[in-house]
């Protein structure tokens, strides 16, 4: 035999009661029987709770560079393999199939730095010859990323590309071109 209707609707309405009152309260239960508070090493390192997206090969143990010390000096790094930290801060909007990234102090959308002439780079490009894909909704994800530098300059037709793409540059050129600063990934991990 069922339980009678009645009985079933004061059992979700006290239910829903209990959970809205809980709330508020900073010594609440936790909602499901048998959850338990995070452990304090998470509750000390928000990275410890975050998601991690990893893509292509596992991001080797060693050293890691802020991707601003890259961009300071890209022609330093050049054709070297690095570790770098930043901050995702364009997506390919076609396919996830290279992503911008810079230090999470720095925007490519601030004001003002599309307009103003810079000799430093703003960003890095990361693309990862198609041999993998990041999700297209990665923007201010935290970014580790193990890869070759490269510093070139791009035809006006690829800017154009990758600028319907999502792309911006801090570094364009009056014919159009523009001075990138890339990494060529075999590895990467995002944060969210």
């Amino acid at each position: 035999m069922g339980a009678k209707p009645s009985l079933i609707v004061s059992t979700l309405v006290a239910g829903a009661a209990l959970s809205v009152s809980a709330c508020d309260s900073k010594d609440a239960v936790p909602a499901e029987s048998g959850s338990t508070p995070p452990p304090p090493a998470a509750a000390a390192n928000p990275d410890a709770t975050a998601t991690v997206v990893k893509r292509g090969e596992p991001i080797p143990s060693g050293p890691r560079l802020p991707i601003a010390t890259v961009l300071a000096n890209p022609d330093d790094y050049a054709g070297k393999t690095v570790t770098v930290d930043g901050q995702v801060q364009n997506v390919c909007t076609r396919a996830g199939c290279w992503m911008e990234i810079s230090s999470p102090t720095e925007s490519t959308d601030a004001p003002g730095s599309k307009d103003a002439p810079s000799t430093t780079p703003r960003s890095c490009r990361v693309s990862f010859n198609h041999a993998f894909s990041v999700p297209r909704t990665s923007g201010g994800d935290a970014a580790t990323v193990h890869g070759t530098v490269r510093a070139r300059n791009i035809s006006p037709q690829m800017v154009k590309h990758l600028e319907e793409e999502g792309g911006s540059f801090s570094i364009k050129l009056a014919d159009g071109s523009a001075r990138e600063v890339a990494i060529i990934a075999d590895g990467v991990e995002l944060r969210q």
